[in-house]
């Protein structure tokens, strides 16, 4: 399991990221002896605010260094405990309350040479051929179990009409995964494994803050090897079928995103901002297939 998903210092990182400020007050002595670099550094500042002390964040960009070295998966899984759901619902009588999964099914669509090899068993799943007889196959990732090898062309699909009309993109000895949004730890955790770490991902994502999220945290996780899908005429589609709307939903994660410092994030924002648009991804397929 990821640091963030066991240690709470995430959330007071997250405060810190989102608010720019807390009291000093909320921070135990052991939360900031682990922020001392960040003071040293005057990354964080105190100041004084009515009676009390504040502390604020002085420097965004390598906050985010800081948290992205500690917490590669992102610090949003910190609320998450080590129960599963089966054990919530006995506990608190909701299935979903303080719940986390220990398996997840992966939905596979594969293209050309697109084997998975298990190499405990010596079983093979031929993605392609599953996909040509019927559509989709499918994986299970669990908790502490082998994991499936790898090693070709991997494209992450976050949104499910990409994922069923991929074969419309023409892709050649790939598997497209299904990350249905925000994409689960159990496939994080696959994907940034020593069994895919000779395979190349590229993200498709929607073309909004909240999809280049996504990206990042998967490039993260993989240290390298890992492209954002960008087609040539993004500007135009952008300007013709983007919406302002769906900008402004995730408009709060630009600063963060802006000091990232990567370059395909960068390409992507000039873009959404310059047409204060944003551009959801299915309609790359719904092109292709007019």
């Amino acid at each position: 399991m990821s640091e963030a998903g066991k240690d709470p210092f995430a959330a007071l990182l997250g405060k810190l990221r989102d608010n720019k400020t807390i009291p000093a007050s909320a921070v135990s002595r052991a939360s900031e002896e682990k922020l001392k670099p960040l003071f040293q550094s005057e990354v964080l500042t105190k100041i004084p605010r009515g009676r009390g002390t504040a502390i604020i964040v002085s420097k965004p960009e390598y906050l985010q260094q800081f948290i992205n070295k500690h917490f590669p998966e992102g610090i949003e899984s910190t609320a998450r405990s080590d129960m599963t759901r089966s054990e919530s619902t006995c506990t608190f009588r909701n299935s979903k309350k303080r719940s986390r999964r220990t398996a997840m099914p992966v939905f596979i669509r594969g293209f050309g040479e697109s084997t998975l090899l298990y190499r405990n068993t010596g079983h093979t799943l031929n993605t392609a051929r599953q996909t040509e007889l019927f559509s989709v196959t499918s994986i299970m990732l669990k908790e502490d179990e082998p994991l499936p090898e790898y090693a070709g062309r991997i494209a992450t699909v976050e949104n499910l009409e990409v994922f069923t009309a991929f074969h419309h993109l023409k892709p050649q000895n790939t598997i497209a995964v299904y990350t249905g949004g925000r994409i689960h730890r159990l496939l994080l955790h696959w994907l940034s494994s020593p069994e895919t770490s000779k395979a190349g991902i590229v993200h498709y994502g929607d073309y909004d803050p909240a999809g280049l999220g996504e990206y990042l945290r998967i490039k993260r996780a993989r240290e390298g090897n890992t492209e954002l899908f960008i087609p040539p005429d993004l500007n135009a589609l952008v300007r013709k079928y983007g919406s302002e709307i769906l900008l402004e939903k995730s408009a709060h994660l630009i600063p963060r995103l802006s000091a990232t410092g990567d370059k395909a994030v960068k390409s992507v924002l000039e873009i959404l901002l310059r047409n204060n648009r944003a551009l959801e991804q299915e309609v790359l397929v719904s092109l292709k297939e007019s």
